[in-house]
């Protein structure tokens, strides 16, 4: 216990002996649209015979919505979404998109799904996609680490798809989507 003023000497406590933070920016899902072509567009929560992925709300009130790629309706959803985020003023390093998702089955092995992400940093071209495969119908997350170099102030766009190792054979589901950075003290 220390009873009125207390000093520590300006050597005994540095900048390199406190860690930096890890800090993560949710992405709100309704951030997202549809980025397939340059026409864009904002995604449907009617699911339908098309190729897009679409919102899906919760059939019991209150309790959110996702993204869905369904496997149904004649044609696979393999249609892409983008958002936008700036890489904030205390970024230090790092650089991580953590994807929670699910899926309905795993009804085919062969035909695993994958969730691949790519970044534009500052409207350049994609960098290379992140793939990571989709594996069982269980409530999973995934560090996706696209090809990037990030620094304070770029405009960030991200780019989500879903494809399979066959042909696609289990909806995926999006349920959040975060950015995680190393921050400076």
């Amino acid at each position: 216990t220390i009873v009125g003023t207390f000093a520590v000497d300006a050597s005994e406590i540095g900048a390199a002996e406190i860690a930096n933070p890890t800090r993560n920016i949710s992405i709100p899902l309704l951030a997202f649209y549809d980025c397939t072509t340059d026409a864009g567009a904002v995604l449907s929560f009617a699911s339908g015979a098309d190729t897009l992925p679409d919102f899906i709300n919760s059939a019991t009130d209150g309790l959110g919505l996702y993204i869905e790629w369904d496997d149904a309706g004649g044609a696979l959803d393999v249609g892409y979404i983008c958002a936008e985020l700036q890489v904030p003023q205390d970024y230090a390093s790092g650089g991580t998109f953590r994807l929670s998702l699910d899926k309905d089955a795993e009804t085919t092995g062969t035909n695993t799904e994958q969730i691949n992400t790519q970044v534009s940093i500052n409207f350049a071209a994609l960098g290379a996609a992140d793939t990571d495969n989709v594996v069982g119908a269980t409530e999973q997350e995934v560090n996706s680490a696209p090809t990037a170099t990030y620094a304070v102030g770029d405009s960030v766009g991200i780019t989500i798809y879903v494809n399979s190792g066959g042909t696609m054979d289990d909806a995926v589901f999006l349920l959040s989507v975060s950015f995680e950075y190393v921050a400076t003290q």
